[in-house]
């Protein structure tokens, strides 16, 4: 009887190892992330890609999975792509500044410059003290015309971290601003 049960046992065993072969990632979604981030870094953004896809194979609602996918597609200059899986981020964690910011950026990228700064308001309002968002928004907004908004929030970029300097107007007038 004893035989019985250790052959079953063992079939058992040896099935679940052969029906969990070519199904998808075999190690936790977290290592997949961490080797995105670390080939993206080494400048090797297909690569990177792909192991965080292989991540959102084994935890498909990650934020984390599908910010880096952001962060990958944006350095790969998929701004397109970049700003839907930022979005993904956003509906899997509403209340996280960074996926607005990294969404206005890749927005500010395509020339969607108003749908930039309101992705660079969200990010103030979830958090007052993001120097950069102020400061990409400020851009933006010069961009537009909307000087004195853009003098505002230069000020408050400036004002959280100040080594984010307002540029001044050049020659042309091109779309920056004075702070002072």
């Amino acid at each position: 009887m004893k035989r019985i049960f250790f052959a079953l046992l063992s079939l058992a065993l040896a099935m679940s190892m052969v029906s969990g072969c070519g199904k998808g990632p075999s190690k936790p979604a977290d290592q997949y992330f961490d080797e995105g981030a670390a080939l993206m870094k080494q400048g090797k953004q297909k690569e990177a890609l792909a192991a965080v896809e292989d991540g959102l194979k084994a935890a498909p609602d990650s934020p984390r999975g599908w910010f880096y996918k952001g962060n990958v597609l944006f350095s790969m200059g998929r701004k397109e792509e970049a700003v839907a899986a930022y979005d993904k981020v956003i509906e899997l964690d509403p209340h996280n500044a960074q996926p607005y910011y990294n969404k206005g950026t890749a927005l500010a990228g395509l020339g969607r410059d108003e749908e930039a700064v309101d992705a660079f308001t969200r990010a103030t309002q979830m958090d007052p003290k993001h120097a950069k968002a102020y400061n990409n928004m400020a851009l933006v907004l010069g961009k537009l015309g909307r000087n004195d908004e853009a003098r505002t929030a230069f000020a408050r970029a400036e004002e959280l971290d100040p080594s984010l300097k307002a540029p001044a107007v050049d020659a042309a007038g091109a779309n920056v601003i004075k702070v002072k």
